[in-house]
């Protein structure tokens, strides 16, 4: 039986917060992964301009050797291939950054999304806890709560006292030697 209600409001808003965050999450998670491959893509395309410009490199020291350019356009062509091995080298850095940023997750979730999802799922058990039920058969002999009234979930001072439907136990001590006089 219920005994009685909190005022859900606070609790439902922090549940309807905790969604919206979560969808949020999900659609960042997916946005990760798209610049994950954006950034292999890119990785990928730095890697074949450095291996061009490591052809053109490799063919102007031949020239060079030959006579066939001049000192200025061999150093042109040595400084585009520099140019092009950085850029290859940090588009690789970049890719290995973004696919460790997606692919970062607990038991297969995103880190963000399962941490918000535990939020989420603590939030729905706080709403749950606005109902407060009778925990076994039983009546309430004593009520101090009413309407307007803020209750805690500490023991310090009951709302209400609540006796179980159940066969009374009793229980003694008595010190050794009173008991053998």
């Amino acid at each position: 039986d219920v005994l009685f209600k909190i005022d859900p409001e606070r609790y439902e808003n922090a549940v309807k917060a905790l969604e919206a965050q979560l969808a949020d999450a999900t659609q960042a998670t997916q946005q990760l992964r798209a610049a994950a491959d954006t950034a292999a893509q890119t990785a990928t395309a730095a890697a074949a301009q450095r291996a061009a410009a490591l052809d053109i490199f490799e063919r102007s020291k031949k020239l060079l050797e030959s006579g066939s350019i001049s000192a200025a356009q061999f150093k042109q062509a040595e400084e585009k291939y520099n140019t092009a091995r950085s850029q290859a080298e940090a588009a690789q850095s970049e890719a290995a950054r973004a696919a460790l940023e997606a692919t970062s997750a607990v038991n297969g979730v995103n880190t963000d999304v399962a941490r918000i999802q535990a939020d989420l799922d603590t939030a729905r058990y706080d709403l749950e806890q606005t109902t407060v039920r009778a925990p076994t058969a039983g009546t309430v002999v004593q009520m101090f709560l009413r309407p307007g009234m803020y209750v805690v979930p500490m023991p310090l001072r009951p709302v209400m006292v609540f006796l179980h439907k159940e066969d009374a136990e009793f229980a003694a001590a008595f010190l050794q030697n009173s008991a053998q006089r």
